[in-house]
């Protein structure tokens, strides 16, 4: 396994790069003078779900010319699991002629969403010489889960052995009204990513769903997830122990269900506010 990046290097792209794209953008869209192409107005959909949706998730494709009516054969790439919940419809996009934006509807079972489960899958063109419009996206990688209500009770502090090697004390936790037991550690490890641990205190122990983390741990690879079930849980402290094939306690590198990656080897621990639990 390679080495773990202790240290993150973010690059910013220049403002007159940012405004070329900008610019790009614009004259790619709806615009009857360019060539036909197509793209998902959204790289990434992250949706929390709730029976007010009516059963049904959406994301927009969009085209650059009108003139004619179109049709587009789509891929959806799930989990067995995932396809027990969301159901996909045909794989056919049907764009009549005048229309620049047609809305894809999946539909899904609110019933079996888990409290704590996310869901990923994503939707893509199938043929790879699908014209892509400038700037846009030839796939939606799709994140979905069950809309919880969460309240503030405290900021936690959070040792992180392995990814950090540093402390952090302004960890702000937040608990779900529907399962008092479910605690949401905001911006654990990275910007907008919101980690789930689902405590049982009379065993002491705690579980965090296999999860995203948000930042990249090992080099050659963008993207880690964390799924941690055999965490211990003591006066409100929760720790991530060293994992292994009885101690399913684990840092992977490319979505469920692989498992290719790296047992935890050293601890993550997080300390919820006093009085939180």
């Amino acid at each position: 396994m390679n080495k773990i990046i202790k240290y993150l290097i973010l690059a910013a792209a220049a403002l007159a790069g940012l405004n070329a794209c900008n610019q790009e953008n614009e004259r790619a869209f709806y615009d009857e003078s360019a060539p036909a192409a197509y793209t998902f107005l959204q790289k990434n959909v992250v949706a929390e779900l709730s029976n007010d949706d009516n059963g049904m998730l959406s994301t927009v494709i969009a085209r650059t010319r009108a003139t004619e009516a179109a049709s587009l054969q789509l891929l959806f790439t799930a989990t067995d699991a995932v396809q027990e919940i969301f159901t996909f419809p045909a794989p056919t996009v049907s764009f009549a002629a005048g229309v620049y934006e047609v809305t894809l509807n999946i539909p899904f079972a609110f019933d079996k969403l888990s409290l704590t489960g996310q869901y990923e899958f994503s939707v893509e063109f199938a043929d790879p010489e699908t014209p892509i419009s400038i700037g846009g996206n030839e796939k939606t990688t799709i994140k979905a889960g069950r809309k919880l209500t969460f309240i503030k009770v405290g900021a936690g502090t959070f040792t992180s052995n392995y990814v950090f090697g540093e402390t952090f004390d302004d960890k702000v936790i937040e608990r779900a009204v529907e399962l008092p037991t479910l605690y949401r550690a905001r911006d654990l490890y990275a910007n907008d990513y919101h980690i789930l641990i689902q405590v049982y205190p009379d065993e002491n122990r705690a579980v965090i769903p296999v999860q995203e983390l948000g930042l990249q741990v090992f080099t050659g690879y963008t993207r880690t997830w964390l799924r941690a079930d055999a965490c211990t849980f003591v006066n409100g402290v929760i720790t991530v122990t060293p994992g292994s094939a009885t101690n399913w306690n684990r840092w992977t590198v490319e979505p469920p269900p692989s498992t290719l990656g790296l047992w935890v080897t050293d601890t993550e621990i997080l300390a919820l506010p006093a009085g939180s639990y």
